[in-house]
């Protein structure tokens, strides 16, 4: 397990035992390691703390805010949770299906309307 700062962020590069500390700084001196994407904005918020975040199903949040999604993939067989992105694709075609569904939904309510005034001049 990687040990929190007193901020409150885990740092990748104090995960890992090498001889080339330098190296590791260099390379992942200002990674840090977070539970979830929301973990990572809420670190990414506030000010004073430069980093790239990375939560444990790859979803990378950059310094600058560009989020990489994650690979999906679950430990051992297990279903990996949706990706940040995965679920905003989801939202966003749900939103799609439900507008497209709203419009069938009118189109035969406006149907219904012809079909029960036709009823109504033939029961005249």
């Amino acid at each position: 397990a990687v040990p929190h700062d007193e901020d409150g962020v885990r740092w990748a590069a104090r995960a890992i035992r090498t001889a080339s500390a330098p190296l590791l700084h260099y390379l992942l001196g200002r990674v840090a390691i977070v539970d979830d994407l929301d973990d990572a904005e809420r670190l990414w918020r506030r000010n004073g703390v430069v980093a790239t975040y990375v939560t444990p199903a790859g979803e990378v949040l950059s310094p600058v805010g560009r989020l990489r999604g994650g690979s999906g993939a679950g430990e051992a067989g297990q279903a990996a949770e949706p990706s940040f992105l995965l679920r905003k694709r989801a939202r966003r075609d749900l939103g799609d299906d439900v507008a497209g569904l709203e419009r069938e939904l009118a189109e035969a309510q406006a149907a219904a309307a012809v079909l029960e005034a036709e009823v109504a001049r033939l029961r005249e």
